[in-house]
């Protein structure tokens, strides 16, 4: 069988008698297989038993070598004199080499090597005996001796060698080879420390205070630039020490107290959060947690108030701490069951180490000292999924207040909170006196913020089923819900119904609600941020804003007061509210408004609620519902004014002439505040024609109209250079109008903002589609704005690509792209360098403070080159319509009620809400049902083309056809087949001529509502 081989093997034994018979030769083919993966495993072991035994005799050598090398070092040494210098640097060398803590012989040579360079060696004349590397490993040594030296005694000259031999060019190194354990282990041994009677050492002995002085040594002697270093190393050694007991009662204590430590705030936060993500240890976590209130309790500015609650947000435990465990959590059980009177620092960090609240409560006494909001949103920019976890536990904290004060414990968010919570109470609209209001007070605000930050600084696509925040949804929306629910109940607590209570008592609930105000206003804060995101993402349930039991509705009776119902105010309804609005003034405040009612009629209890509601969260009211209530206010401001509603008078109001040519220069010219103070006035307009004369008929208001159509068309048309248009065509203020117009550009947006809200006023209705960065800047009266990436989506969809790419960019490739906070912006191409932020240029985008280049950008693009056309164009709107009143709405409700729904024609109600007029022919009602029945056969598309060629505005107004102004009429005229149908926007007004087919009236309608010539045709 020698000469066997498989080389040429193929498997078809079957098929080769040769195979088979040598096969049979070894009785079974299994057998066979099995010698040889037996041969194959044998050669593997004995390869691995050959490989092992020569690793074994190479660590054997190795050893034997070593040990034979340290007996010739040691030798050497010992052999070696000592009189000069160089003998000492020798030693150094040998001693380097063959060191080791459990040879005794060795620890008395380091010291006397200690003892001889003290006595014999001068550093300064003899630096070239002792190098860097030489020094730093002898170092090292000695840190060694006293990380494992049993006792305190003999530590005298090592001591004194590393006071003389430790420069500012060995301190990191000795600190990255745990010197400060070293000296946390030599404070222990000197402080005699008993757990049965242990106490915070805030008194030190010469001694404790000479080792305590050596442990601060290398800040002596560093420089300024590794001081956060040391202050790294240090914490390490603090966090990872065995002598717990020690670190608690002597080394923090000391290390705050002394100022000889010279560790800012700062640096401290820096290093804690540095080198927690090691500590795995509950209790090393407690003891981090405890280092860092114990250092910045009392923040003194905003760089150190913002650290301490970075620190406390990031070290928050996820859960209680029952059983603590080694010498500290024996510490910690004897303390409680004795009941030791422990002093400020063991009782801050018994307080954190028992539960987490503490922590927490730290944060909200830090937020009520004062702290700016800006603060937390920073801080949600820098860590957005450690903001994401506070705001989960902040919520589970606020959930475990109860009225009684009893303590509980922390419930999961997704339990359900139980009936006595203090804020279900709430949430009922009444409460008692607590003695812990101010934390739930503070808590509240401090979610709110941070609620407010998490949402701000996420993109609409972290919502998506791949985004980071798309898990915690469900958390999202029960805490919405409590948000909303509190803040309702906090408006029924300000304006309880008080008919049956004594004036002392409704005093006393005034007084009780109004320590809850400051609270309010954070929470409707939160809920105006969740509903601008919700608009655009849509996280929350359908009709979550008006699932509620609060009916606010309007009822046109409202207005005509009756004196009877005086004495009787809790007859009046619960919408009668409304009627209250009217005093609203720009800028005031609530109260203010409130108390501009007459004398004989002040607002209720139910009225006030109402009020708060419709001026601070407006958009728990339904759309449908606001919008009656808002056409109502101009409606009696009409009224108030003198206004006709009914008639077009022709002895009120102010007359124009504009030339069609130049309409609105002569507009802008003619309707100044100067000619034109108060635009709510009627306004009658006189045209000329191309040739100069005047045209024929009066204005009874469809001249008007016609001219405010096309005087909007001519003030937003991009080509006028006032108006420009995004990606996606909606239109915005173009920041270089300021170049076009440098002398008068605020006039013209003063001017644009009065007629878009002389537009409203009317109840008319334009097909102008602006920006949502610029409505949403337009709406807003009090605070600045907020502009988010999302707005740069539509402005430019490629700068937005780039910035989500930079937020989702790893440090490496951000450091590559060497950008600064600096932007170039070409004006007319005047090239111009545009800082972000104070000397930007010279400030590099990091992955640190990427967040805040993104958004200082799109604030530049978005709000900072518009700001003064927006404000202009916002006074212009505001001389016209109360800014509380469009206050009401968001920026996407404000673009329905100028351009209309954007919805299927209701055919049905267009017919309802239509007039039908006959011009020398006979009323013929087949004619007009075959009409509309062409117009239903339409589809969506051309019913929408169809609206626009009869009124100017291709989507129906909000509320059906009802509301449009003037009503639609059909005019049925005599005429041939030949002739198109005609309109008169102006007026509303659909001319068609008698076709004598359906088949004729369905070609020409298509034919004229797609040819896109509605004034051509009139």
């Amino acid at each position: 069988m020698s000469s066997f081989q498989l080389v040429h093997f193929d498997g078809s034994i079957k098929r080769n008698r040769n195979q088979e018979a040598i096969l049979k030769s070894w009785n079974e083919r299994d057998q066979f297989l099995r010698s040889l993966e037996e041969k194959r495993q044998l050669r593997s072991k004995e390869t691995k038993q050959k490989s092992a035994a020569t690793v074994i005799q190479r660590c054997w050598k190795s050893y034997f070598n070593k040990v034979n090398a340290h007996k010739r070092l040691r030798q050497e040494f010992i052999n070696q004199s000592t009189n000069t210098p160089e003998d000492v640097s020798y030693q150094m060398k040998r001693i380097n080499l063959f060191y080791r803590n459990d040879y005794p012989e060795d620890t008395t040579r380091l010291i006397t090597v200690c003892s001889n360079y003290l006595s014999i060696c001068d550093g300064s004349q003899n630096k070239h005996l002792f190098p860097p590397s030489l020094k730093s490993q002898f170092i090292a040594r000695v840190i060694q001796f006293l990380t494992q030296a049993p006792t305190s005694e003999r530590l005298n000259i090592p001591l004194r060698f590393l006071e003389k031999f430790l420069t500012k060019d060995e301190v990191v190194l000795a600190a990255k080879n745990k010197y400060f354990e070293a000296f946390i282990h030599v404070l222990w041994l000197s402080s005699n420390m008993n757990i049965s009677e242990i106490k915070v050492e805030t008194l030190l002995t010469p001694r404790l205070k000479t080792f305590f002085d050596f442990l601060l040594l290398p800040f002596n002697v560093c420089a300024p630039e590794t001081r956060q270093e040391l202050t790294n190393y240090l914490l390490r050694d603090i966090l990872s020490s065995s002598h717990l007991v020690c670190v608690i009662t002597l080394v923090i204590p000391q290390l705050v107290l002394s100022p000889g430590s010279q560790m800012s705030v700062v640096n401290i936060t820096e290093a804690l959060l540095k080198v927690h993500e090691e500590v795995k240890d509950s209790n090393r976590r407690m003891i981090a947690l405890y280092v860092g209130i114990a250092f910045v309790l009392k923040p003194n500015t905003d760089e150190e108030a913002f650290a301490l609650f970075h620190l406390l947000a990031t070290l928050l435990p996820t859960s209680v701490v029952n059983e603590p465990e080694d010498d500290i959590g024996k510490f910690v059980k004897m303390t409680i069951q004795e009941g030791f009177q422990s002093d400020y620092f063991i009782n801050i960090f018994l307080l954190a180490l028992s539960s987490s609240k503490t922590a927490i409560e730290d944060m909200l006494t830090f937020h009520t000292h004062g702290v700016q909001e800006s603060l937390f949103e920073v801080y949600c920019e820098k860590s957005l999924p450690d903001a994401y976890q506070v705001l989960i536990r902040l919520f589970e904290y606020i959930l475990s207040f109860e009225v009684d004060n009893a303590e509980k414990s922390f419930s999961s968010i997704s339990r359900k909170s139980k009936e006595n919570t203090l804020i279900n109470s709430l949430k009922l609209g009444w409460v008692k006196t607590i003695k812990n209001a101010e934390n739930f007070r503070s808590a509240i605000s401090l979610c709110s913020y941070i609620f407010v930050g998490i949402l701000r600084n996420s993109v609409d696509d972290d919502f998506d089923l791949q985004g980071i925040l798309h898990d915690f949804i469900s958390d999202f929306i029960q805490i919405s819900q409590e948000f909303l629910e509190l803040c309702l109940g906090l408006i029924d607590l300000a304006f309880p119904d008080d008919f049956w209570c004594s004036s002392s008592v409704a005093k006393q609930k005034l007084e009780n609600a109004s320590q809850w105000s400051g609270m309010y206003q954070d929470l409707v804060l939160a809920l105006r941020a969740i509903f601008q995101k919700n608009n655009r993402v849509h996280f929350l349930p359908h009709n979550f804003w008006t699932s509620h039991n609060r009916q606010v509705v309007v009822n046109k009776k409202i207005w005509y007061h009756n004196r009877r119902f005086n004495s009787l105010r809790q007859r009046q309804q619960s919408f009668a509210f409304v009627r209250f609005l009217r005093f609203d003034k720009p800028n005031a405040d609530e109260s203010d408004s409130d108390t501009e009612a007459t004398e004989e009629e002040q607002p209720s209890n139910t009225d006030l609620r109402n009020l708060s509601i419709i001026r601070n969260i407006p958009f728990v009211v339904p759309f449908e519902q606001r919008l009656i209530i808002f056409r109502d206010l101009l409606r009696h401001d009409k009224n108030a004014s003198g206004i006709d509603n009914v008639t077009f008078s022709f002895s009120s109001g102010h007359a124009i002439s504009v030339r069609r040519q130049h309409l609105y220069e002569d507009a802008f010219e003619a309707l100044t505040p100067g000619k034109c103070p108060d635009l709510r006035q009627n306004i009658r307009v006189s045209m000329i024609n191309w040739i100069g004369l005047d045209e024929i008929g009066q204005d009874g208001g469809g001249i008007f109209r016609e001219f405010l159509s096309e005087l909007l068309k001519t003030g937003f048309d991009p080509n006028r250079g006032l108006f420009k248009y995004t990606h996606d065509r909606f239109l915005y203020p173009n920041p270089d109008a300021m170049l076009l117009f440098p002398h008068n550009f605020s006039q013209h947006y003063y001017f644009l903002g009065r007629m878009v809200a002389k537009l409203i006023y009317e109840g008319l209705m334009m097909d102008m589609h602006f920006a949502d960065f610029f409505l949403v800047q337009l709406l807003s009266t009090k605070n600045k704005p907020f502009m988010d990436l999302e707005h740069m989506k539509s402005y430019d969809p490629t700068i937005y690509s780039h910035l989500y790419d930079l937020l989702h960019a790893t440090e490496e490739e951000i450091d590559a792209l060497a950008l600064d906070f600096s932007v170039t912006v070409d004006h007319f191409n005047a090239i111009k360098t545009v800082d972000l932020k104070p000397n930007g240029r010279n400030v590099l985008v990091t992955h640190k403070n990427r967040i805040e280049y993104v958004q200082l950008y799109v604030n530049y693009f978005l709000y900072k080159q518009i700001e003064l056309i927006i404000d202009a164009m916002r006074a212009g709107v505001n001389d016209v319509i109360n800014p509380s009143w469009l206050a009401m709405f968001d920026s996407a409700e404000l673009q329905i009620i100028v351009s209309g729904v954007d919805v299927d024609i209701d055919v049905d109600d267009l017919i309802t809400h239509s007039s039908i007029y006959y011009t020398g022919v006979d009323e013929d009602t087949e004619y007009i049902r075959m009409f509309w029945n062409v117009v239903k056969s339409l589809t969506s598309t051309e019913k929408a083309l169809f609206l626009k060629f009869i009124t100017g505005c291709s989507r129906p107004p909000i509320g059906g056809f009802r509301y449009l102004q003037p009503k639609i009429g059909i005019q049925v005229a005599n005429g041939s087949d030949d002739l198109l149908p005609t309109s008169a926007t102006c007026m509303n007004l659909f001319k068609i001529p008698k076709y004598k087919t359906r088949q004729i009236l369905e070609d020409k309608l298509r034919y004229a509502i797609n040819s896109g010539a509605g004034f051509e045709l009139q």
